[in-house]
């Protein structure tokens, strides 16, 4: 289940039900694992150490742009994702 704004909070309400019998909980994390949420039954938790940061670049007719880049994370984000 992928968490992030532009998804309808239905989809991503899926992350916090229990997992079958037998299965576990894996997150695949990046910035969202920063934020404030904790989803329970979480056995593992992978982290990338990558962000996606939103960037904006000026085009050639003046006009702003933007789109979300991966980068490396800091260390201080790292350290709040545990």
């Amino acid at each position: 289940v992928k968490m992030h704004s532009m998804v309808p909070r239905e989809d991503q309400m899926q992350a916090f039900n229990r997992p079958p019998q037998g299965q576990l909980k894996v997150v695949l994390a990046t910035n969202i694992a920063e934020s404030s949420i904790t989803i329970p039954d979480v056995v593992y938790v992978i982290d990338s150490c990558r962000a996606r940061l939103k960037s904006a670049s000026i085009q050639g007719g003046g006009g702003l742009t933007s789109a979300l880049t991966d980068v490396w994370a800091g260390r201080a984000n790292l350290h709040q994702r545990r």
